[in-house]
């Protein structure tokens, strides 16, 4: 049986090559910021009926959820990457 490739399992077997070993302590470094990340908590959260119209409005046309927009202004908020 023949396996066909998607676009992105294409891509990724055409740059195999590039890909390089990495040390046992550069690879738990890695793995420890990857659970970090992962690690996520349900909150609730008290918004305006016009705030909450802009974010599905906003988030509508990102193509992604609201809760992910306000989770993406919050990560950006606290990581300093959102500027007003």
């Amino acid at each position: 049986m023949k396996t066909t490739l998607d676009k992105y399992e294409k891509k990724i077997e055409h740059s195999a090559h590039t890909y390089r070993p990495v040390s046992k302590k550069k690879l738990e470094k890695i793995e420890t910021i990857l659970d970090t990340v992962k690690k996520t908590r349900k909150i609730n959260i008290t918004l305006s009926e016009t705030v909450l119209a802009e974010l599905k409005k906003q988030s509508q046309e990102k193509g992604i959820s609201y809760q992910t927009l306000i989770a993406n202004i919050l990560h950006n908020f606290v990581t300093h990457r959102y500027v007003r």
